[in-house]
């Protein structure tokens, strides 16, 4: 009989832990959803100055010297896991897999996963080629519930994004405003 009692007091505190947690489980998402669509307020003015267009097909031949076959989005894309490309396993072998989930920012603000897959081979005239799946979370909440966010990961990957995009951007202005003027000049030759 004692063994009963201790059953339920265990079972009871089980219950009463597992409760706890899950409510603050439920807490810890509702507050890094909250941080993440502040975070997307904040660097949505910059994201298609620091995105850029993913490849949503690719296609090369083993053995021929030609540029793949692939199509581009339109939009631009900030990446907060991962690098927006896929991953090959097997490398050793003759034949693999591309595969891959990232999650990114579209230049709208809008959180998506991007998501990889494909085979690769080494045998001449053989076709390697992946896909790229797009699913735009409906919001911050699903996109942390995923499980795949980070907070401090994403929040470093913005930061040094936007860090390293200033100093490109501004050089391109200052070659563009030169270039610029060179036609202008050439414009002004001609036109007398």
């Amino acid at each position: 009989m004692e063994k009963i009692e201790a059953l339920k007091t265990s079972a009871t505190a089980t219950v009463a832990a597992a409760e706890e947690r899950d409510q603050a489980a439920t807490a810890e998402r509702q507050a890094a959803a909250e941080l993440l669509a502040l975070v997307v307020d904040i660097v949505r003015p910059s994201l298609r100055a620091i995105g850029s267009r993913v490849e949503t097909s690719h296609c090369h031949w083993t053995a021929e010297r030609r540029d793949p076959d692939s199509e581009r989005t339109s939009d631009r894309y900030v990446p907060l896991t991962g690098d927006l490309e896929p991953y090959s396993r097997n490398q050793t072998e003759n034949e693999g897999v591309y595969h891959g989930r990232d999650i990114a920012l579209r230049e709208d603000g809008a959180i998506v996963r991007l998501r990889y897959e494909g085979s690769w081979s080494r045998w001449q005239g053989a076709a390697n080629r992946w896909e790229t799946s797009i699913r735009e979370y409906s919001s911050a909440e699903e996109a942390v519930a995923d499980g795949w966010l980070d907070v401090g990961t994403y929040v470093d990957t913005l930061a040094k994004a936007l860090d390293s995009a200033a100093p490109g951007l501004k050089a391109r202005a200052e070659k563009a405003r030169k270039n610029a003027a060179k036609l202008r000049a050439v414009v002004e030759l001609l036109r007398k």
